[in-house]
C-alpha cells in the first residue's frame, strides 16, 4: 500500500502552511522564497505522478541587477534579490507618495520586458504580454 490518500493530505498540508505564511508575511515575501515552495510543491507532486502544469520558470533578465543598484541602492549579484529590492523601493515610494520614483521603477521594469503585479500578498514581477 502506497498510502496515496496519506501523501496527498500531506502536500495539502503543505500548501496550507505556505498559503498562511504567505498571507501573513505580506510584502515581506521573498522570490526566493515563492520559488523554492513552488520547487518543493512540484516535487512531492511529482512523486506520485501529478504533473503540476505550470509555466516554464521565469528567467529574470540580468539587468534587474544594474536597475537595482540604481534605484534601490542594491550591492548584489542576484536578479532575485534585485527584483525584491525593486519592489520594495516602489513600495516605499509609493508609501511615501513620491509617484515619480514609483512610477520610473515600473516603467525600467517595462522596459526590460516585465510587468508588476500588485497582488494582496504583495507585488510580484511577471513576463508582460
Amino acid at each position: 500500500d502506497f498510502n496515496t490518500a496519506g501523501a496527498l493530505a500531506a502536500i495539502f498540508s503543505l500548501m496550507t502552511a505556505a498559503n498562511t505564511y504567505l498571507d501573513e508575511a505580506g510584502a515581506d515575501v521573498s522570490t526566493s522564497v515563492c520559488l523554492r515552495v513552488a520547487d518543493t510543491l512540484t516535487e512531492l507532486s511529482g512523486v506520485l505522478g501529478v504533473n503540476l502544469a505550470a509555466k516554464a520558470e521565469q528567467e529574470l533578465p540580468a539587468e534587474l541587477v544594474a536597475l537595482a543598484a540604481e534605484h534601490a541602492g542594491y550591492a548584489g549579484t542576484s536578479p532575485s534579490e534585485a527584483a525584491d529590492a525593486l519592489l520594495a523601493a516602489r513600495q516605499e515610494a509609493r508609501a511615501n507618495k513620491n509617484w515619480a520614483v514609483a512610477d520610473a521603477i515600473r516603467n525600467a521594469i517595462g522596459e526590460l520586458g516585465l510587468a508588476i503585479e500588485d497582488t494582496a500578498a504583495g507585488a510580484r514581477l511577471k513576463a508582460r504580454g
